[in-house]
């Protein structure tokens, strides 16, 4: 639902060894639903209520626009379609909430990219920090600087509007990873700014005015005791900080940037001056396929899929609580919590090979 760029990521990781099915896409302007069928060899090109009413959909991915995610996905709940909706979940918690209550209503299950914390990368941090190579984790960063979308994107305008950010489209990444690795966030604070500087669409030339911050700081406290620094932003060129570091009594671990899901991750134990790389573990899946394969298996199976709504519902409590920390310059406590995902299990070697 929605043939636009994200519809091409999607529909390209989905040729690299993904075993999902797209049956129809599906788009307000058809033309652009045609193309991306014809692009990809997709059987059907259809408007949103033909999809909707097609029997042949079992799982509908929601690629509109973030600011109609939570209307969008009812329509889909109400249909009678599994719901897989790109981050964000929805605009805000209560229409998050809103659409986790009526799939329970309806028997549906609903998931939510992120799904790079089920990479090969992220999935080996997991296995290391479950299996106490850190020790006790007790601090972690996460460190975000891209060129401002004005300079890089045709259509920049709704990088800066509702439900967009650089927290909203990007922070979903890094929480989400964070979550998986150090469970739920039980509190949060957060300052905020829009950096001093013209911003221009690229095509019209029109001027935009942000409505959301281009500069995002926040302090994030776990339920299990570890704290992490969010630092996000879409006007800071470049950084030489880390993507993501996880800080333990035993030593620490450098992680990629969950963004993409994929590189090295080093590692520096307690008394040590030297970052050595870990090797990744027989583990993980391609993103933009993975999240969406599991939540398939797990309906087959009748167990929880990883990468939920709940998990989903939760991010984005995270990030909509530290923007109401940054208006109010008060610490918010959060509103909802979420069981830490289950690990992929590690795959046998040789049956991976054959």
């Amino acid at each position: 639902m929605g043939s636009g760029s994200a519809g091409r990521l999607y529909l390209r990781q989905s040729c690299q060894g993904c075993s999902l099915r797209y049956v129809a896409c599906a788009d307000v302007d058809g033309a652009r639903a045609e193309a991306l069928a014809e692009e990809y060899g997709i059987s059907r090109a259809c408007s949103p209520e033909e999809l909707l009413a097609d029997p042949a959909v079992d799982v509908v991915v929601n690629l509109t626009p973030a600011p109609e995610h939570g209307w969008v996905g009812r329509q889909v709940l109400w249909a009678g379609k599994h719901l897989y909706a790109e981050k964000p979940l929805a605009p805000d918690v209560r229409q998050g909430a809103a659409l986790l209550a009526l799939a329970r209503r309806r028997g549906l299950r609903v998931g939510c990219a992120p799904d790079t914390f089920l990479g090969p990368a992220l999935q080996t941090a997991r296995g290391l920090v479950d299996s106490g190579y850190l020790g006790t984790p007790f601090a972690a960063s996460a460190t975000v600087a891209m060129p401002p979308p004005d300079t890089w994107h045709p259509r920049p305008a709704a990088f800066y509007g509702t439900a967009a950010g650089p927290l909203f489209d990007m922070g979903p990444y890094y929480l989400t990873a964070l979550v998986s690795l150090l469970g739920p966030v039980a509190r949060v604070a957060g300052m905020a700014t829009v950096a001093p500087r013209e911003r221009r669409s690229m095509i019209t030339g029109d001027l935009i005015e942000p409505v959301v911050p281009t500069q995002e700081i926040g302090v994030v406290e776990f339920a299990s005791g570890p704290v992490a620094t969010l630092c996000i932003s879409f006007d800071a060129p470049a950084t030489a900080a880390p993507p993501m570091e996880l800080h333990g009594t035993l030593g620490t671990l450098r992680l990629p940037d969950p963004n993409a899901g994929s590189g090295p991750i080093l590692a520096c134990a307690r008394g040590d001056s030297e970052w050595t790389e870990v090797p990744a573990a027989a583990t993980g899946g391609q993103s933009r396929c993975i999240g969406i394969e599991d939540m398939g298996a797990a309906i087959r199976e009748g167990r929880p899929h990883r990468a939920s709504g709940d998990l989903a519902l939760h991010v984005l409590d995270v990030m909509e609580s530290l923007r109401r920390s940054a208006a109010t310059g008060r610490m918010v406590h959060l509103r909802t919590t979420c069981a830490r995902p289950e690990p992929l299990p590690v795959a046998d070697l040789a049956e991976r090979r054959r």
